[in-house]
């Protein structure tokens, strides 16, 4: 057998057992792998956003909405649109009652003016001077302690025990306060204070020029000089009291 026979032969030997086409699948390269388009990011990214529908009208649920109703917010076109709906508006709800304001105590509280001497109570001028007199409070608490009686001695504060006060034959040397002793040592304190040459004295008389034209001005509505010199003549300790309730306020 020649050689090129014995050739033949092997190669068909080697081949025997193989499937049809299975040589050409061992030749075939391996696909490539598909490369990724260019731009796709950016291409996801250009994507126009879809705008949203316009409102409507309420009313004719053609037209674009512009306006809406300020009583119940329905959204309308135009004044075509929304003139029928304004007719046919229903009410509006009723609206909750107010609540009340707390009562003014001022406005409920009896008057003040059923003394003559109410016309202190709120006067600016009276506490412009006791901003430049500050020692005048305490000068006008001075003469008002003069009218008030004395306070009686305790027991271990000096003087006789009270058991013993009270024990027949015992006689005490100090007159009894009355209502006129206080009355007259009152206006005696009145009296030095005003006659007091310093600048106590000054604040004093001040004072009382300060409420005699405080009080003459209320003659319009009321004769309260009349009813001041009343008081005055009849129990001279109101006038002291009402001057210091009038300070005590302002002090």
């Amino acid at each position: 057998m020649s050689e090129d026979a014995q050739d033949t032969s092997r190669d068909a030997g080697e081949n025997v057992g193989l499937e049809p086409g299975a040589e050409d699948r061992q030749q075939a390269p391996a696909p490539a792998e598909e490369a990724e388009p260019v731009g796709t990011a950016e291409a996801i990214d250009e994507v126009p956003q879809t705008k949203p529908k316009p409102k409507l009208c309420g009313i004719c649920e053609k037209e674009e909405a512009k306006y809406k109703c300020p009583r119940c917010s329905l959204p309308y076109c135009s004044v075509a649109c929304f003139r029928p709906h304004k007719e046919n508006h229903p009410p509006d709800d009723p609206k909750p009652p107010p609540v009340p304001k707390p009562a003014d105590t001022e406005s409920n509280a009896p008057k003040r003016k059923s003394h003559p001497f109410s016309v202190l109570d709120d006067s600016p001028e009276l506490a412009q001077l006791f901003k430049r007199y500050p020692n005048l409070p305490a000068k006008l608490e001075s003469i008002h302690s003069a009218t008030l009686p004395p306070k009686e001695e305790e027991p271990g504060r000096g003087g006789l025990p009270w058991n013993l006060q009270q024990a027949p034959g015992y006689q005490n040397k100090k007159p009894k306060w009355t209502h006129d002793t206080g009355l007259r040592r009152g206006k005696e304190a009145l009296r030095k204070a005003r006659t007091n040459p310093g600048e106590e004295g000054d604040a004093v008389r001040e004072y009382c020029e300060l409420v005699l034209h405080l009080l003459s001005k209320e003659e319009a509505t009321a004769n309260v000089t009349d009813i001041v010199r009343q008081q005055v003549t009849q129990e001279d300790v109101k006038l002291i009291e009402k001057l210091i309730e009038a300070e005590g306020k302002w002090s």
